[in-house]
């Protein structure tokens, strides 16, 4: 079984965030999305060679340390690219920011086994 947990500095508390999820995997893959007072995505699992929505959703920020949690059973490493986004408004200073995950459960090396993007804002409307 392998499990990776990632640390999402660029989600702060207090800021309005944004998810989707989607899978195109043979294995069973499960998230979860939490921080320390609230669970956002909770152990959530797709198996399908399909590509679909694994989960998706909006919600304000209640507490601090978000980590996004990916445990695939049958798999011995999980494999994955993580770019961060910042988006800077006219004066540079950050108005969202986020992440876009590509993750492998396998050796074949196409990352499209579970596709992620978590974005936040500092503010709505």
């Amino acid at each position: 079984m392998a499990t990776k947990t990632i640390p999402l500095e660029l989600v702060p508390q207090g800021w309005y965030m944004s998810w989707f999820m989607a899978t195109q995997a043979a294995f069973d893959i499960c998230v979860t999305l939490y921080d320390d007072t609230t669970t956002y995505v909770g152990d959530k699992c797709r198996q399908s060679t399909a590509f679909g929505v694994l989960d998706e959703g909006f919600s304000q920020v209640s507490g601090s340390n978000m980590n996004l949690v990916v445990d695939i059973s049958s798999s011995d490493d999980i494999l994955v690219v993580n770019h961060p986004v910042v988006v800077p408004n006219v004066k540079g200073l950050a108005v969202a920011q986020g992440y876009v995950f590509a993750f492998e459960d396998s050796d074949d090396q196409d990352f499209n086994d579970l596709y992620c993007t978590i974005m936040a804002w500092k503010s709505v409307g």
